[in-house]
């Protein structure tokens, strides 16, 4: 394993070069890491031989924060109760821990298709033909954010996403039936709550959505905001009931999707499709972590601004390499690599490398290389289920190499990948996705 040293200096140095300086303030109270080595005798030490790390030593004062309250993240009561659920929970899965919401959910649900003038509130993450939702993995920020307030503030769930066509023909309900049924009552649609792009208003929002009186709030959003929720002082105690943040499972994220969604039978049949792709031909399909996966999305479709170029398709692969002799990967062809990528001169260009030539590497079909919520509509509904498919293939390998782009991260979350590196500005530094 890695110290954070190590991963400030393989950041810095990846922007700014081996001769740049670099300062770490370690905002931990000491009592908060029982049995750690403090940071100051880690860089002591010389654990990152030739880098040029020093500390800061009084970070309080260089903040401006007032010293007594700078790193109190937590009272003495507070502190002995999240370390006390955190321990309750320990061994418990997170479905588990829902399962009395998930009881609830099943008795709302009823309840709406006999009357749906029942008694029952109902928290609705929209996405409408005539509302800029985000792309695919933004969608899922807000969705696992709207999923988990709902959960927090008892309330049943649902999702009525139509753009640019209805999300159940993709995924369909897993342990929580989200389906929306006959609409939504115009009066909720009047008071819609639209956080897309708007953190800070969400943030500052959440004592008025934790008392919302109305029977329906509807709430359109794309970002992830889970920390803001486990902090909010009128969210704290139900959070803290599901053992959240402290005792948090691995891969929040994933626990919050599974809950939601399994593949329909479109997308198994093309996620099947994309394993006997990967797999070579001869009619075997790939292993589940037999492969490593790299994302390069460059933003050349569909009006997306640019991420990457072409010409830093040697260092992704280079990535991919220390990847594969970290993992003690085999380097040959029986290691297959999946290349995502928006481009199709990235996808050209990789073909022609030692890897394509060689028969490593695979491209899906670029039916798939759609931006959901920019594309062309017929693009869109043609190449949707191929697009979804290579999402949750991505998150099946045993290793991903990354781009600035929510596309490779979320699937590496959601297929709980236990390796990922980010590759951008001729970086490779690895991190631990578990608890993003």
């Amino acid at each position: 394993t890695r110290s954070i040293a190590h991963t400030a200096w393989a950041l810095a140095a990846s922007f700014w070069g081996e001769g740049c300086s670099v300062w770490l303030a370690d905002f931990r109270p000491e009592k908060a890491c029982p049995g750690v080595q403090p940071l100051a005798d880690v860089l002591a030490g010389g654990v990152v031989p030739g880098a040029r790390l020093q500390l800061v030593k009084e970070p309080a004062r260089l903040l401006g924060l007032p010293k007594e309250a700078a790193f109190a993240r937590l009272s003495g009561e507070d502190e002995q109760a999240d370390a006390g659920a955190a321990s309750t929970f320990a061994d418990q899965s997170f479905a588990t821990r829902l399962a009395d919401y998930i009881d609830f959910h099943r008795r709302g649900v009823a309840a709406l298709a006999s009357d749906p003038d029942a008694d029952v509130p109902v928290l609705v993450y929209s996405c409408q033909p005539y509302a800029q939702c985000g792309g695919q993995c933004d969608r899922l920020n807000g969705i696992v954010t709207a999923f988990l307030l709902a959960i927090l503030t008892r309330r049943v769930f649902l999702i009525d996403s139509e753009s640019p066509l209805p999300l159940q023909m993709l995924l369909v309900p897993r342990l929580v039936d989200w389906r929306v049924r006959g609409g939504l009552p115009a009066t909720a649609l009047l008071r819609q709550h639209h956080y897309h792009d708007k953190r800070r208003q969400f943030e500052a929002d959440l004592g008025k959505l934790a008392s919302y009186p109305d029977k329906t709030r509807v709430l359109t959003m794309n970002y992830r905001m889970l920390r803001v929720l486990f902090e909010s002082s009128a969210l704290r105690p139900e959070a803290a009931a599901l053992g959240l943040p402290l005792g948090s499972p691995p891969f929040l994220v994933a626990e919050l999707f599974d809950a939601l969604f399994e593949p329909g039978p479109a997308l198994a049949a093309a996620l099947a499709a994309g394993r006997l792709a990967l797999g070579g031909g001869g009619g075997a399909a790939v292993a589940d972590r037999g492969f490593v996966a790299v994302h390069l999305r460059t933003g050349d479709i569909s009006w997306d601004h640019a991420r990457h170029g072409k010409s830093e398709l040697a260092a992704f692969f280079a990535c991919a390499r220390q990847a594969e002799a970290d993992l003690g990967l085999a380097p040959g062809p029986e290691t297959p690599w999946l290349l995502a990528t928006d481009s199709a001169e990235v996808a050209e260009a990789a073909l022609a490398t030692p890897e394509g030539l060689q028969g490593k590497l695979r491209v899906p079909d670029p039916s798939g290389r759609i931006h959901i919520d920019r594309s062309e509509m017929g693009q869109v509904l043609e190449g949707a289920a191929a697009n979804y498919a290579e999402w949750l293939l991505f998150g099946r390998a045993a290793a991903v190499v990354l781009s600035r782009s929510f596309f490779g991260e979320t699937a590496a979350e959601v297929g709980r990948v236990p390796a990922a590196y980010f590759a951008p500005n001729g970086g490779c530094v690895r991190t631990d996705l578990s608890s993003s």
